[in-house]
């Protein structure tokens, strides 16, 4: 029990200033955090973590958790910031 407490406030400590942070950071912990659960799943499963099947789903799992908004005239990139080449609030660019 003092086990899981400890591991809780661990977890904690890491998890609340990248929710206060939020943005970029909460995108990155989530994809992070949806990889893990993803090599546990293939783990359970008795599959192998190097192989295409993983590929696969590690990139339709990035594409489902990370937004990516394709900006006319901008590249697509992680970066959060405001775009001064379109009229589009958010861009990544």
């Amino acid at each position: 029990m003092r086990q899981r407490v400890i591991t809780a406030v661990v977890a904690l400590i890491i998890f609340i200033p990248i929710l206060i942070a939020g943005g970029v950071w909460l995108e990155i912990a989530a994809a992070v955090l949806a990889l893990v659960a993803l090599s546990e799943v293939f783990i359970m499963r008795k599959r192998i973590l190097v192989s295409i099947e993983f590929v696969v789903a590690a990139l339709g799992l990035l594409v489902l958790v990370c937004r990516v908004r394709i900006c006319p005239g901008c590249p697509i990139t992680w970066i959060d910031s405001i775009c001064s080449t379109c009229s589009w609030r958010r861009c990544y660019w």
